[in-house]
């Protein structure tokens, strides 16, 4: 009967962890107050791992253990869903439990799991009071006291407008905030791990590599305050440092791109009245490069039988593209629709044709050549601007984003690849009505100001 017994225990052991699978936490729902209130819940997997759901919903992976003496809680990351057959940023329950018996195996060996798996460096202990007495989240915290990112966020952005003077600062903080930091806000904040940093950054990392670096920062503020306010003991995982060392290394001019300034789109449009009253053609084909949210190669190179009138579209062949979208192994030529706006200023240098201009829409000073690459930043530069050209294409690219358009969308626009190879061989779309009617309203943005 004994041997019975032993045969059970560890049967029985194994029951403490694994308790969960992915449709029981498919199934999970935030928990109800006796107001009626809807609170966090929190279910624990076994051996120190649970999932945290937010009020709203949001599934996030929580490992509690104790070391050296002291309770602890670190967030692993959010729990990978599937929606409408796609997987969601986050990670799954095996990668939570693999994270967990790394936690586990550290401790056991007397090791700091935030040291050697974080690189965080030893702090001193304290009695797990703040510096007001009030207990920290690891030790006292109960899920209905966790705050979200959103929470968090919404802190930050207050305290911010009241000392903010500059009406476009306060622009670009909201609205990269509330737009691209989306996949973090109902994340409660002390479960935010480098992983949910990592997958908010990566896609913008290469593509808007300026963005990319202003949403960091903007994530790490917002962590910081909730660092402050001792809703998270774990360090901070949106440093520059941490993410460098995850996010895949950038090119040299990714890099060059994410230092060039692009104008808050609220001063384009006064800029653009300005561009209008000058002379020149360099000044023109800085309007239409504006215009179509063009890299400045594109618009110097352009030749005029890339342009149909008729049809109001400007056909960039691959050859001159930086990155043309590849279908089934064929580079694709980019159709950029053309506003009335830029259809003027193409009229406007179609007067200025020369016989030796050797076809280009706008050619440079020395026969037969387009202009030179410097020669649209002299216009920025004379007016004593400290701007890029290519920094207009992040301020379009703001612009569309606090305007509501699609990601899918504002990509098109900018001529980028959409999705993985699979993926575009089933969406071929160019969405060119649409990119139509979104380069018309920005158009109409960019000239709001004529009519002043």
């Amino acid at each position: 009967m004994a041997e019975r017994e032993e045969s059970k225990e560890p049967v029985e052991r194994l029951k403490t962890i694994n308790r969960l699978d992915p449709k029981k936490i498919e199934a999970l729902a935030p928990k109800t107050s006796e107001t009626g209130k809807l609170i966090p819940n929190k279910v624990h997997d076994g051996g120190g791992l649970y999932v945290v759901v937010s009020p709203q919903g949001n599934k996030s992976f929580v490992m509690r253990y104790t070391f050296d003496g002291k309770a602890r809680e670190d967030g692993l990351g959010a729990v990978q869903t599937t929606v409408k057959g796609k997987k969601t940023l986050g990670i799954s329950l095996s990668e939570a439990r693999n994270k967990a018996q790394e936690y586990r195996v550290l401790v056991g060996k007397g090791l700091d799991p935030r040291q050697e798996l974080r690189g965080e460096t030893p702090k001193a202990e304290d009695d797990g009071a703040g510096d007001d007495g009030s207990a920290t989240i690891s030790e006292a915290a109960t899920p209905e006291d966790l705050p979200t990112f959103r929470d968090c966020m919404i802190k930050v952005l207050d305290n911010k407008d009241k000392r903010w003077k500059n009406e476009k600062h306060r622009q670009q903080w909201h609205m990269t905030l509330n737009k691209y930091a989306e996949p973090l806000h109902d994340l409660a904040v002390a479960a935010i791990a480098v992983d949910d940093v990592e997958r908010t950054l990566k896609p913008h990392w290469h593509e808007r590599p300026e963005t990319a670096d202003r949403l960091r920062s903007r994530i790490a503020a917002v962590i910081e305050y909730a660092i402050a306010k001792k809703w998270r003991t774990d360090a901070n995982p949106a440093t520059a440092k941490l993410i460098k060392s995850v996010m895949p290394e950038r090119s040299q001019e990714e890099e060059a791109v994410a230092s060039m300034k692009a104008m808050p789109h609220v001063d384009a449009p006064a800029f653009y009245a300005r561009l209008a009253e000058a002379k020149g053609k360099d000044a023109l084909a800085l309007r239409f490069t504006i215009l179509n949210a063009s890299r400045s190669g594109e618009v110097r190179l352009a030749v005029w039988d890339e342009i149909d009138f008729d049809n109001a579209c400007w056909t960039i062949p691959p050859n001159r593209l930086k990155r043309p979208v590849n279908i089934e192994g064929k580079p694709q030529p980019h159709k950029v629709p053309l506003s009335d706006e830029a259809i003027a200023v193409l009229r406007i240098q179609e007067k200025n044709q020369k016989p030796e201009d050797n076809g280009f829409v706008f050619p440079g000073s020395k026969p037969g050549k387009p202009l030179s690459d410097m020669t649209l930043t002299a216009v920025l530069r004379r007016w004593k601007l400290p701007f890029h050209v290519h920094g207009f294409r992040s301020t379009f690219r703001d612009w569309a984003a606090e305007n509501n358009a699609s990601f899918e969308l504002a990509e098109k626009c900018l001529g980028h690849a959409v999705g993985d190879r699979t993926s575009r061989a089933y969406f071929r779309s160019d969405l060119f009505d649409q990119r139509r009617e979104l380069m018309a309203a920005w158009a109409a943005y960019l000239t709001s100001r004529a009519s002043e």
